[in-house]
């Protein structure tokens, strides 16, 4: 880490509403903050980080969000995304960038298919 400058991470959901999305969310912002990391959540996925639609999260954000359906940061398709041009207007000189231009790994994604990438665990009930 940087001395004197905050870790920053973003989370974004994509894909279509999955169970545990909101659950994945509450989980990062709330370990982020334990880490006295700030936490933004990127709106409508791909889409919102090609539009540096970020907002700050705390824990009173995510409070509660565990038993509502879909995704509390929403999804939009961003076909743009999938081309080079696109991933350089998310990326380069964008409201992401500058938000979080001195983290590691600055933008987790929560994605439709949490199941296949977490997978189950032995004893767990998927």
């Amino acid at each position: 880490m940087i001395e004197g400058v905050t870790t920053r991470i973003a989370v974004l959901t994509s894909g279509g509403d999955a169970p545990g999305m909101n659950a994945a969310i509450r989980a990062v912002v709330r370990c982020g903050l334990h880490e006295g990391w700030d936490v933004y959540g990127v709106r409508h996925g791909y889409a919102g980080l090609i539009a540096g639609d970020l907002a700050p999260l705390r824990a009173r954000d995510v409070g509660g969000i565990m038993q509502q359906a879909g995704t509390v940061l929403r999804s939009a398709r961003a076909p743009e995304f999938k081309q080079e041009s696109g991933l350089r207007r998310a990326l380069v000189g964008s409201v992401a960038e500058e938000v979080l231009r001195h983290s590691r790994r600055p933008v987790l994604i929560v994605p439709q298919t949490v199941l296949e990438v977490v997978g189950p665990r032995e004893g767990v009930a998927v």
